[in-house]
């Protein structure tokens, strides 16, 4: 996102404000950023399946893969979560120069989990996912 931000002049440079190493670009922001490390070891996602060059497709999928054991309506909500949570972060860092820490995901996901869950169809409202998010959060902390 920098990097069309940087090309338009309108951001100093293309480099990721997460970390600092490399343009960053969709695939970047939410793949294969360093930051992104402990979030995905939280997760369960299998890191391989996010070398570059990864599509979006295959984002979505391999943060899908872990939650399996969730109803399909629920898994999928829980992985546009955490994607509007990592483009949240990313956000901060940019507009209001918050630090892109994990804490700070952790503090996201679970804010916003409150708020996403009215998105689940009403016969999945009992599904754990709050068990979920606490122990990804455990994880990020």
């Amino acid at each position: 996102m920098r990097v069309l931000l940087h090309e338009r002049g309108f951001a100093p440079s293309s480099l990721c404000t997460c970390c600092g190493d490399v343009p960053e670009d969709i695939p970047h922001l939410l793949a294969t950023c360093p930051s992104l490390r402990k979030l995905h070891l939280a997760l369960g996602v299998d890191r391989r399946a996010l070398r570059a060059p990864v599509s979006l497709t295959g984002i979505c999928d391999a943060l899908l893969s872990p939650l399996r054991s969730f109803p399909p309506p629920v898994a999928r909500t829980l992985v546009l979560l955490t994607l509007w949570v990592v483009w949240k972060r990313r956000n901060e860092c940019v507009f209001d120069g918050v630090s892109a820490t994990d804490q700070r995901l952790s503090v996201l996901l679970s804010d916003h989990l409150h708020v996403w869950v009215h998105h689940f169809p009403p016969c999945f409202v009992s599904v754990p996912v709050d068990v979920w998010c606490s122990s990804v959060c455990e994880h990020l902390r």
